[in-house]
């Protein structure tokens, strides 16, 4: 499949495989990192970066943001990644 002609869906699962067969495949030693921290937690996190970006400097929008997290997932048990997960709260901050 050229990952061109691919959905993002198949493009999202296309990664997810090539780092699955180079990793576990290979049995070679890993880590995906994780962060779980909600959307409010996130965007605000976006906003507070953006008020004084260095001249040049593109940011992330809103829209942006949730055009591109539609597609995240948490990994799952069955993929067999070696998963750090890092909890973010918005009293963390």
């Amino acid at each position: 499949m050229n990952v061109r002609q691919a959905t993002r869906d198949d493009e999202l699962f296309l990664w997810r495989m090539l780092y699955y067969a180079a990793h576990m495949g290979a049995h070679v030693e890993h880590a995906l990192h994780f962060v779980d921290a909600s959307d409010a937690l996130c965007k605000r996190q976006l906003r507070d970066r953006s008020k004084n970006p260095p001249a040049g400097t593109p940011w992330t929008t809103e829209a942006e943001f949730e055009a591109i997290t539609v597609y995240v997932q948490p990994p799952s048990e069955d993929e067999r990644f070696n998963v750090v997960r890092h909890e973010r709260h918005a009293d963390d901050m």
